[in-house]
């Protein structure tokens, strides 16, 4: 380590045996002069101690099995220079880098792992990538900076991503780059904070497998062109660490995909290209955020034509859930929150044809623009457990469609904020339909518009409160026979108003 600097100006290396290549620290390391230099080793391991510095084409050092380790930073003398660490074919070597690594493109291979302690960044290099084959662990909190010249960036599937014991931070920026982590991130030992072209304006298409981390994670920003989800599981553990994805476009491609975390908002966020979630065929989806709010901005669509209807589970517990439009194959819709905001269509398929696709709402509704509740294909049942008030006075309608399947309504129906007109099976069905109050009986009106309930086909329709204000028209039918009911037994005296 007192040599001053090492040029290794040939060509091309073989070396038979254990290799150790060392320049001194205040020195510029060891240069790689010659042009596309390749150094081989046969089954052994390699130590450069101190810098690297590429000066001219490709830098290929292949171990053939033996361990390749880097202390210091990795550098190049231009933009078009490339990195190739490979432990080799079928072989069981790691790579090791102790410091920043910076180049055209970079590919590491190391079979029995990959440890980073510090950056990767991409030069400004037309056509660059950067590629990981082997199970990586951070040794530090780290970026991959490859948005110089919008660089490709691959974690390929043996390429897991774990922290060394300590939980890390991994960013990945590349603008119009495409990502793809196909390898599990943080299954065995958690990330801390993982952001993935969120803090970039690219457009580049994002893959991600799994990932579990104990701080934020923030995957893509409003101009990502599609974000790919082909896993099962995604996880923050940390208490309020929230889970952010924003694109145009997402595809959730994984088998009953699960997301979970500790009371963190789980956010969907339009890109604004009018994008959807769409699901695979039999893929149910699930969020429980545990006491965080749950903010869906796009549709959530089914695989159309594919034979089998998905459930959809949003479980916020004590968190609000605000929720667009679900449809297309979609089969149960179980939402729960303190407050639930509905805005747009929900649309239930039974394709198996043995189970009734259902919605059921616990906790509070608010209207956050006219909504319809579609279950008639299926015959599905539609429970509200709570309240359903409007976002603003009159405004926002509900429509409601269920086939012979039951509605019920158990709370009470603008009793703070009027709904503008309701219609609950008003053309077709056959499905009971359980009224409780409408209005707060002071009197003002509950319903700022029409009340349409039932048709000739209805099998009961059940008013269980005291109290209906209701500024229009009401309409309610039923099939003959005393099929209209006023069920409360408080004796206390039911006013139409």
């Amino acid at each position: 380590t007192s040599t001053a600097t090492v040029d290794m100006s040939a060509a091309s290396y073989k070396f038979g045996g254990t290799t150790a290549i060392k320049a001194g620290t205040a020195s510029t390391g060891t240069t790689f002069s010659a042009a596309d230099t390749a150094v081989d080793l046969s089954n052994a391991n390699i130590t450069i101690t101190n810098a690297v510095v590429i000066a001219d084409g490709t830098l290929d050092i292949n171990s053939a099995g033996g361990d390749i380790s880097i202390t210091g930073a990795i550098s190049s003398a231009g933009t078009d220079e490339a990195l190739i660490l490979d432990d080799g074919t079928g072989t069981s070597g790691s790579i090791t880098l102790g410091s920043t690594v910076s180049s055209g493109s970079i590919t590491l291979i190391g079979d029995s792992g990959i440890s980073l302690a510090n950056n990767l960044i991409s030069t400004d290099t037309a056509d660059g990538a950067i590629s990981l084959t082997g199970p990586v662990t951070l040794a530090g909190d780290i970026t991959i900076d490859a948005d110089a010249n919008n660089t490709s960036v691959t974690f390929n599937s043996t390429a897991t991503v774990n922290s060394d014991g300590t939980p890390r931070d991994l960013t990945i920026n590349t603008g119009a780059g495409a990502i793809a982590m196909q390898g599990v991130i943080g299954g065995s030992a958690e990330l801390d904070v993982i952001s993935i072209n969120s803090a970039t304006t690219g457009a580049g298409t994002i893959e991600i497998t799994n990932t579990q981390a104990d701080g934020a994670v923030s995957i893509g920003n409003s101009n990502t062109a599609t974000l790919t989800l082909d896993g099962t599981a995604y996880t923050t553990t940390g208490t309020s660490s929230a889970q952010t994805y924003t694109a145009d476009d997402y595809n959730l491609t994984g088998a009953d995909i699960t997301f979970t975390t500790a009371a963190g908002v789980v956010t969907f966020a339009d890109g604004g290209a009018d994008g959807s979630i769409d699901l695979s065929d039999a893929a149910d989806l699930t969020i429980n955020s545990t006491g965080g709010n749950i903010i869906i901005n796009v549709p959530i669509l089914g695989t159309a034509g594919g034979g089998v209807s998905t459930d959809v589970t949003l479980n916020a517990v004590a968190g609000n859930v605000t929720i667009e439009d679900l449809g297309t194959d979609i089969n149960d819709i179980a939402i729960t929150g303190t407050t639930i905001t509905l805005n747009g269509t929900m649309e239930t398929a039974d394709l198996a044809g043995t189970d009734p696709g259902g919605v059921t709402l616990t906790g509070a509704v608010v209207l956050g623009g006219s909504t319809t509740i579609d279950t008639d294909s299926g015959n599905g049942a539609i429970s509200f457990t709570s309240t359903v008030n409007a976002t603003n006075a009159g405004t926002e309608t509900l429509t409601i469609s269920s086939g012979s399947g039951a509605v019920d309504i158990a709370g009470i129906i603008g009793g703070s904020t009027a709904v503008g007109d309701i219609a609950i099976n008003a053309s077709a069905g056959t499905g009971t339909i359980d009224l409780d109050d409408i209005g707060d009986g002071d009197p003002a009106a509950g319903i700022s518009g029409t009340l349409t309930v039932g048709n000739t086909n209805t099998s009961e329709v059940e008013f269980d409160g005291t109290n209906y204000d209701i500024s229009g028209a009401i309409l309610i039918k039923s099939a003959s026979g005393e099929k209209i009911k006023f069920t409360d037994t408080s004796g206390t005296a039911i006013d139409f108003r």
